[in-house]
């Protein structure tokens, strides 16, 4: 979402999602001993044309892990046991992403709703981000999260 007449330069445009903050971050700490497992929570803007703003605040969940050898298994076991401790049920399908690898990719689906994405990030980005390692990922739509187990625990 982009700010008209922002205050300042840093203000002129907000995120509609958390990867590209984790990415950053790995990209940043090349340094620091493999593996690695980082995640974030923060507040994305996400284009809503049913609101008056047509725009709306989402809290965000992503999780990324970086190593010599990851895999889809790993995070999509991180994402389950964290998914199965809030109780919040769940499917994959199989979804395609710019971000991930074809093939290597799913939405996170929830009372029919999609609640996220996981997969194994695609080498071109890893390149852009200056990563050496191979990474997965996932973001989660915290909001939608609560929602759905709020309502499965009544």
């Amino acid at each position: 979402a982009e700010i008209d007449n922002p205050v300042s330069s840093n203000w002129s445009v907000f995120r509609n999602w958390l990867l590209p903050s984790i990415l950053d971050f790995l990209s940043k700490n090349k340094h620091i001993e493999y593996p690695q497992a980082n995640f974030e929570i923060g507040k994305c803007v996400v284009l809503d044309d049913r609101q008056e703003t047509k725009a709306r605040d989402e809290n965000k969940l992503a999780i990324a892990i970086t190593d010599s050898a990851v895999s889809y298994e790993q995070i999509s076991s991180a994402v389950d046991a964290l998914l199965r401790n809030i109780g919040v049920k769940y499917r994959l399908k199989e979804h395609s992403h710019g971000s991930f690898i074809d093939g290597r990719c799913a939405e996170i689906i929830a009372e029919g709703r999609q609640i996220g994405l996981v997969g194994e990030i695609h080498p071109l980005v890893l390149n852009n981000w200056n990563l050496e390692k191979p990474a997965v990922a996932a973001e989660l739509d915290l909001d939608e999260m609560e929602k759905i187990s709020s309502a499965e625990r009544k």
